[in-house]
Order: structure tokens, then sequence, then C-alpha cells
């Protein structure tokens, strides 16, 4: 069952609800950072989709694109112990709700990212608390895969590491080879082996927190403005990097080269800023405020994932509760195009 979201854009938000399928329109142009109402989608402009209400303690959605070319979203319910997953067959344009995950261990789930691995199976990781009543008592992160796009899970798995105030997971994994996945986290990156299931550290030290990603010509980049060519054995600053050290922030390479960062450091919008080189430089004036209501939204913790070879797909929550819907989990489809316009001009 699903629901079109192809609704024209209008100075009003317009909201249907069917069960387990939930789709919105946003037509408030705060996809343009600006007050004229949105453009349709012909101009270029994302339309927003809300697709999911979100309460329950940190909710911070994740996205990949399967194997299958599904669209795939999970989003979290922290306080109540639920991670719920939403799948798009049509790039995003409608969204079917699969409802919770049948087994994440009985834990409270801090929001951690999704991974399509190189065998098409899919990998979510969230953080798991010592103490959910004692947040000083630490956290680490645990998985769990899927063989069929989401529809079932493996037993959940927890990394062999000391629990830490900081050992949290948000961002997607980098899998170096098929027995090596680097955990980037709050305390440094983490080499991990999923058939012997032990860890070491991987790279520099210094390198956390914050995402770690492969470019296409095979540079890795840290979100903390490092780039490595040799496989992560030595790093080099680039000076024009944005800040993208947090689990606010994300930072995707895509197929043309291009690497997009999603930064959300002041509660009430989100930007996006591009580099065109690789990860070489990057012009951080030329960044697009992607989504401003004029209001607070809470840490946005806006996600990304390359959908297809024209288009960016973009997952973020809305925490005002006095919105229409309550706080909640919105999506855009972004044309590539529209992006480069928007971040060379």
């Amino acid at each position: 069952m699903r629901l079109s979201t192809n609704f024209p854009s209008a100075v009003h938000l317009a909201f249907r609800s069917i069960p387990r399928v939930i789709a919105v329109a946003v037509g408030w142009g705060w996809a343009l950072g600006c007050l004229a109402p949105s453009a349709s989608a012909a101009t270029g402009t994302p339309e927003i989709q809300r697709i999911a209400s979100g309460s329950g303690g940190h909710v911070h959605p994740a996205i990949c694109v399967t194997k299958s070319k599904a669209v795939l979203i999970a989003h979290f319910a922290e306080q109540d112990g639920k991670i719920f997953l939403l799948r798009s067959t049509d790039g995003g344009r409608t969204w079917n709700d699969l409802g919770p995950i049948a087994d994440i261990g009985g834990v409270q789930p801090y929001p951690g990212a999704l991974t399509t691995l190189r065998d098409g199976r899919i990998h979510l990781t969230w953080t798991t608390w010592r103490d959910p009543k004692d947040l000083k008592k630490g956290r680490r992160p645990s998985y769990a895969t899927s063989g069929d796009d989401g529809l079932t899970w493996s037993a959940p798995r927890t990394l062999p590491l000391e629990y830490q105030a900081e050992g949290y997971i948000r961002h997607a994994i980098w899998e170096r080879s098929d027995d090596e996945w680097v955990f980037p986290t709050g305390v440094g990156l983490i080499s991990y082996n999923p058939a012997t299931n032990r860890v070491s550290p991987f790279g520099d030290p210094q390198l956390f927190p914050g995402p770690l990603v492969q470019t296409k010509s095979g540079a890795l980049l840290h979100g903390t403005g490092f780039r490595s060519t040799n496989d992560g054995k030595t790093w080099t600053r680039i000076d024009s990097s944005p800040n993208v050290s947090s689990y606010r922030d994300d930072l995707r390479a895509l197929d043309n080269g291009w690497v997009v960062a999603a930064i959300a450091d002041d509660d009430k919008t989100f930007r996006l800023v591009v580099s065109y080189d690789d990860g070489l430089s990057w012009k951080l004036d030329r960044s697009w405020v992607f989504y401003d209501p004029g209001r607070y939204i809470g840490r946005a913790c806006p996600q990304l994932a390359q959908l297809d070879g024209e288009h960016l797909g973009v997952v973020f929550w809305d925490a005002e509760k006095t919105q229409p819907g309550s706080p909640s989990v919105f999506f855009a489809r972004v044309n590539l195009d529209e992006l480069k316009r928007r971040t060379t001009r």
C-alpha cells in the first residue's frame, strides 16, 4: 500500500495520513531558505515530504539505497526501544511503512546509520546504552544486517568495546573489505572483523568524531577535514574543508566525483555545501541553506544518499512540537543540477 506525494506546492502544509503509510508535501518555501512559497518541481526546487512522526527521545533518521534500488529510511524511538523502517521503490516519491525491527536486543537505541554492503546486505547501526537511566555509564555500537531489503534482520550484535560516554556510532560504516568494516565512532575510527568479532583502531587516532567516506578516486575523507590517498596510512589537512565532525552532520561521496556535506549547527537551519574536485577544495561561501522555517527545529541531523545518477536524497527531522503533525521526519529528492546551481552561484 502506498500514497503518492506529488501534490502541488501551496502556501499551506497539506497533510494526509493512511495507517502505516504517511506522506506530506510541504509548501512553505523552507527548502529555499527564504520566505517565498516553494516553486514547482519543474523549477528544480525540491519538495519536502513529511514521511513519519518522530517522538520518544532521539529520532535522528538514517538512509541508504539498496542493491535493488529501493530507498530505505530508519528512524529511531529511543525511549520506546524501537527502530522503525520506511521503504520506497520509486526513488523516494512514495513510501511504505515497514514498522519496527523485531529484535534490537531489548535496548533503548541511540540513532545510528544505514549502509549497503557490497554483497547487497543492508547494515544498520545504533548505539546501546549501558544504563539508559544513567548515561554517564557510557554506550557502544551495535548492529544488525538484512539480506532482503530490510524485511527481516539478523540477531543484533554489539561491538566488543568498553562503554564510553562518546562511544556512539551515527554515520555509515566504510566497508574496507568483506572482513573489515570501519566504524566512525565518537571516540575514533574502529576497525571491526565481523567473522572474528574483534576490533582495533584504524587510521589517525585524532580523527574523531565525524563521518568517513571513500571518494570516486579512492581517497578517504573524514569529517574533521582530513584526506588520505594511501588507505588511511597518512592524512592531509584540507584547509577549506567544512566542519562536519558532529553527529548532527553528514558527508556523502557521489559517483560523479562530488562530495556533499550536510551541516546542522544552529538548531534553526541546515545547509548543503559541495566539493567538486574529490574533496580537495570547498567553497564554504557557496552553501545552500536547504531548510529554514524561521524557528527552532532542533538538531535536524540530516543524512544523505545518492538515489540515482541525477538525484540526491536528504532525510532529516524537525523537533518542533507545535508544528502540524508534531515532531516529524522529512525527506526530499534533490536534483544534482539544482544542487550545483545553488552551490556555485
